[in-house]
């Protein structure tokens, strides 16, 4: 049904605008019209070239565009956007606002499929988690990744940090099958892996960011995603996500370079999943904004998503066999 006074897209206007794939609440602060030289804001117009407007995307030149804050969230976020990713705000367009979130958190939602034979029992065969070691001063140890953490690491849902994330079936059956060749049958990961953390990343930002305006929120905060994925993949790796029987290969590794490694450039899908699934605990542990959350979350599902459609290409056979004695050595 149509509204009497349906409400326009002005300045001071509310309006719901499209972030990702959802719509938010937003206030239009300045709006620009296609091809013109200035912009208007509360205050008037103002040439773009003039002090203070030099950000202003040169993409969006020659099209009709507004510069929206979305509620609740900090002036960081702030974005010119095009008209196609504005709705009025209207009775109909906030049931759309609904209806998109609810059908993106049941993509989001675990897989209906049960877990597999195979799976069920290789988890019920691995011991319980043991409790968390303390140092001298009583506060928790980093864990490293070792066989009895596995259960925890593939529960049907991780809410350590407040947020769920979908791992599927397939993938978790991947990092059993993982944990089997390293600690049951001596393997290792072949290093270098022929599809590297940073690689894999980059593709996934080329697939994700296709269309998107340059310097728009999404696609500057997709980029510092992926920025800060591959800064932790780099700290953690050493400490939590290599069993023990791999840390002779890394250590052999570093002795062969004589400048500081780049792990995400060496170690590839396996030890990425590895760090994907134990996301939530980390970022438990620092203070992160609920806007900032959400974006994460968000992206650490869809990316999650996205792995398990091609599995087919890279997760690969890339384990090798050791030698007696580098296996004597590992034990050590």
């Amino acid at each position: 049904m149509e509204e009497p006074n349906p409400p326009k897209l002005e300045i001071n206007g509310k309006c719901l605008a499209y972030h990702g794939p959802l719509l938010y609440e937003a206030k239009i602060l300045k709006t620009h019209q296609a091809n013109s030289t200035s912009i208007v804001g509360p205050e008037g117009k103002e040439e773009i070239d003039s002090k203070g407007f030099s950000n202003f995307p040169e993409a969006f030149m020659g099209k009709t565009c507004f510069y929206v804050h979305y509620k609740g969230w900090k002036p960081k976020w702030d974005e010119w956007v095009t008209v196609e990713r504005l709705l009025v705000l209207s009775t109909d367009n906030l049931q759309l606002q609904k209806d998109l979130r609810n059908r993106t958190m049941q993509k989001l939602k675990k897989p209906q499929k049960a877990v597999t034979p195979k799976l069920k029992a290789k988890l019920i065969a691995t011991p319980a988690a043991s409790s968390e070691e303390k140092n001298a001063n009583g506060k928790a140890k980093p864990k490293r990744i070792k066989d009895c953490v596995l259960p925890e690491l593939l529960k049907q849902e991780t809410k350590d940090a407040g947020f769920e994330i979908s791992v599927s079936v397939a993938l978790k059956e991947l990092l059993v099958d993982d944990w089997e060749r390293i600690t049951k049958e001596n393997k290792l990961v072949d290093i270098p892996s022929r599809h590297p953390v940073k690689d894999i990343c980059n593709t996934y930002q080329s697939f994700v960011l296709e269309g998107v305006a340059k310097h728009s929120a999404f696609y500057d905060n997709t980029l510092d995603f992926f920025q800060g994925l591959r800064v932790y993949f780099n700290t953690t790796l050493a400490s939590i996500l290599l069993y023990q029987f791999e840390r002779k290969q890394l250590k052999e590794l570093m002795n062969t370079s004589t400048e500081p490694l780049d792990y995400s450039s060496i170690y590839g899908p396996t030890h990425l999943l590895r760090l994907l699934v134990t996301l939530p605990s980390l970022i438990s542990q620092t203070k992160i904004d609920s806007q900032s959350l959400d974006f994460f979350k968000t992206t650490l599902n869809q990316l999650l998503l996205w792995l398990h459609k091609n599995i087919e290409q890279y997760f690969v056979d890339d384990y090798i066999n050791t030698s007696p004695s580098y296996e004597a050595l590992a034990r050590i």
